[in-house]
């Protein structure tokens, strides 16, 4: 078996791909261990990262910081992989090998979830990929719910008035209610629309914008004034059930996107560095 650990040059001579030189590297580093059970006729790697850092190094010199950048999230990648093999592998008591299997089995999901998010913090563009799916999925779902009548003011000072107190009255009632089928047969009108259709106070009121409303939940910092506007009103169907939970999701993921990708911008998370 080739090894090259310790091994370290200062150019490359060769037309190489960079997929070919991490393919000609991956056969390098592969051995067959000793294993437990069925897991010993699996092949289990004990992986070496310093093949894959030096190779990046030198791609760096060369400019190629692309290249080097792909070199660098394979072998996280690598890493990841042979971290929770290696918990597979591992003889232990079953009740400490279960938790050690469970323990690297969640750690592995949050490298899955950081890889894809963020590249490892080698591709952090991907984080734009993310927040313009989740903003768009969040911006239709937002749509379709206010179409449906399913959205409400969220302000008190409209709840509790006369004009949104009639249009509740008069409007559709709530699934729950006894007369709900026959008034939903009778073709009675969402509270929604007769409110902005007839209230005079909805007429100065913050008008709805789905996009507007995915971008103020999607963003920590609620500064568009849509969340402050408008709701999901959960008990008026399931689109608003949704609604009314799937904000704190989308928040979070915001959050998480946000707070994430400052520390790989800065380097705190998924350092550059060989």
């Amino acid at each position: 078996m080739l090894s090259l650990g310790g091994f370290r040059y200062r150019s490359l001579v060769s037309n190489m791909t960079i997929a070919e030189r991490l393919a000609w590297l991956d056969k390098a580093a592969q051995r067959q261990l000793p294993g437990a059970g069925v897991l010993a006729r699996e092949p289990v790697d004990d992986f070496d990262p310093q093949p894959y850092s030096h190779l990046a190094q030198v791609l760096r010199a060369r400019g190629e910081r692309r290249g080097a950048a792909r070199v660098l999230f394979w072998r996280e990648r690598r890493m990841a992989r042979a971290e929770f093999q290696r918990a597979l592998r591992e003889r232990r008591p079953p009740v400490q090998k279960l938790w050690s299997v469970l323990v690297a089995g969640f750690f592995r999901i949050i490298a899955y979830l950081f890889r894809s998010m963020f590249g490892y913090g080698h591709f952090p563009a991907r984080a734009l990929v993310w927040a313009l799916c989740i903003w768009g999925a969040t911006a239709m779902f937002a749509r379709a719910t206010y179409d449906a009548g399913q959205m409400a003011p969220a302000p008190t000072v409209i709840l509790t008035s006369d004009e949104w107190l009639a249009a509740v009255r008069d409007g559709c009632p709530l699934p729950s209610a006894d007369n709900f089928a026959e008034r939903q047969a009778a073709g009675c009108t969402e509270p929604l629309f007769l409110w902005t259709g007839d209230a005079d106070s909805a007429k100065d009121y913050e008008t709805f914008s789905a996009g507007l409303y995915a971008l103020d939940l999607f963003l920590p910092l609620d500064a568009l004034g849509q969340e402050a506007a408008w709701a999901p009103s959960k008990d008026r169907g399931t689109l608003g059930w949704w609604g009314f939970y799937l904000r704190w999701v989308v928040k979070a993921l915001g959050w998480i996107l946000a707070v994430v990708g400052a520390a790989v911008l800065t380097g705190l998370v998924g350092k550059r560095d060989d």
